[in-house]
């Protein structure tokens, strides 16, 4: 049988907000050219837009209002964190802040997520949880973690090991 967190949203939480720190403390390694470089073809966006991305994903949970809808579909593009690594360290690293911060004092709860799934169409909604929408905003950073680290070495810069790997993925 498989073990489970007793908390998993404690857990989640503090997974998601060491990918935060650690995607801010490999930006702080980088150029500011390297940020708001974009590929010929390939992978779409700079490392910024990456970084906008996750972001806007992570702030639905973290800034919500006592409400229990979330919505992924709504975001904000063309911002200062797309174009200034400055600014995308800092609100990578205060959105981690406000993740620790937020997640202290909660427990997993019922929510409602929206979602576009068909274009033109209006969106649905279905059961969720907060545990699980941690999960979600994890692997999403993961994920493109992944992306940035493709980014990176495209052009010669090297990553940490395992940086984009998911916790599945074996070690070697």
């Amino acid at each position: 049988m498989i073990g489970y967190a007793l908390d998993s949203t404690a857990t989640a939480s503090a997974a998601l907000t060491r990918s935060l720190d650690e995607l801010a403390d490999l930006l702080d390694a980088t150029t500011d050219e390297t940020y708001v470089w974009k590929p010929d073809g390939g992978v779409s966006g700079s490392i910024g837009a990456h970084i906008r991305h996750v972001l806007d994903h992570v702030r639905v949970i973290v800034e919500r209002p006592m409400q229990r809808t979330v919505t992924y579909d709504r975001r904000q593009r063309d911002t200062a964190v797309e174009h200034s690594r400055q600014e995308g360290v800092s609100a990578l690293r205060r959105t981690a802040h406000r993740l620790r911060a937020a997640m202290d004092a909660q427990h997993d709860e019922m929510l409602i997520l929206e979602a576009l799934v068909e274009r033109g169409q209006p969106p649905i909604a279905v059961t969720t949880s907060l545990a699980r929408e941690l999960v979600f905003a994890l692997q999403h950073t993961i994920h493109h973690q992944a992306i940035i680290a493709v980014l990176l070495h495209e052009i010669g810069v090297s990553t940490p090991t395992q940086f984009g790997y998911a916790p599945s993925t074996p070690a070697n």
